[in-house]
């Protein structure tokens, strides 16, 4: 372990705001301590195998993350694969269908078979519900077939050191065979973040721009009562770009209430188009 082989392993997604070449770590998750936790239980069992299986304990096969889009899950997934020092795989499960009868379900063995043979690893599904979804009166032969071959290597994955990491936001929609005990042992739901959660966030990514003095944390935690830690990092972001736009050397509070004010405005327009062409 260390540094330098940790890099090896996954790069965070730019819209969380970990800069290319860093492993992601739980500490690059602002705030989820109690979901921390929990997955924290994942990577100690794969550090200490011995402690557990004295006991009779096995490795969990997987864990489902629920909450909106925006809320870190990938994030999260990617952080369990740097802390536990594995290969880390990643899928958004409507790639799994195939256009022709029987390719789907070759596709998703495929993927296993390929961390199989690295010696184990992370398979993160993101938007699982897409071949997930209950099969009682699906009639997509193919996404029927996805889901049955997902759930039948799922039953091999601990035995092939695999841990699957489900993402969706549509945990009704699953199909019960999928979210029982044995498959994903552990369901953390991930929730928007809190106010006090949205101060922590701002104070980290105005932490990684050039930024004024004063700040007015609360203010802007307050005014983005039901948003994302992904809408966040944007609006720090695109503040960034802003003020070098302007000729500023740094950040200051206009910068960052001119860009929430547009962003929120941009999103609006986008929904009132959404249909029209």
């Amino acid at each position: 372990s260390g540094p330098n082989a940790m890099a090896q392993f996954t790069r965070a997604n730019a819209r969380f705001g970990v800069p290319n070449g860093e492993a992601v770590t739980f500490k690059d998750v602002a705030g989820a301590d109690e979901e921390k936790e929990e997955l924290k239980e994942i990577v100690d069992f794969l550090h200490n195998p011995g402690k557990y299986q004295a006991i009779g304990a096995t490795m969990p096969k997987g864990a489902l993350l629920v909450g909106p889009p925006g809320t870190g899950k990938t994030l999260l997934a990617k952080s369990i694969a740097s802390e536990s020092n594995m290969n880390f795989k990643s899928i958004v499960a409507s790639d799994f269908a195939e256009k022709y009868v029987g390719e789907s379900s070759k596709k998703v063995q495929k993927i296993f078979d390929d961390l199989k043979n690295k010696g184990g690893g992370i398979l993160f599904i993101d938007e699982i519900d897409a071949i997930g979804v209950n099969r009682e009166g699906d009639d997509n032969k193919e996404y029927r077939s996805a889901m049955n071959k997902l759930l039948s290597c799922m039953n091999e994955a601990s035995d092939n050191k695999i841990i699957v990491i489900g993402a969706t936001n549509l945990v009704e929609q699953l199909d019960p065979a999928l979210i029982r005990e044995g498959r994903f042992d552990k369901v953390i739901t991930i929730p928007l973040p809190s106010y006090e959660l949205r101060v922590e966030l701002f104070k980290l990514y105005v932490g990684k721009l050039k930024h004024e003095k004063d700040i007015n944390y609360e203010l802007l935690a307050k005014i983005t009562e039901g948003k994302t830690g992904a809408f966040i990092h944007t609006v720090c972001n695109h503040s960034g770009i802003y003020a070098v736009d302007k000729g500023l050397c740094k950040v200051n509070q206009g910068c960052l209430l001119h860009t929430i004010e547009r962003m929120v405005r941009d999103k609006k327009v986008k929904k009132s188009t959404i249909g029209f062409k």
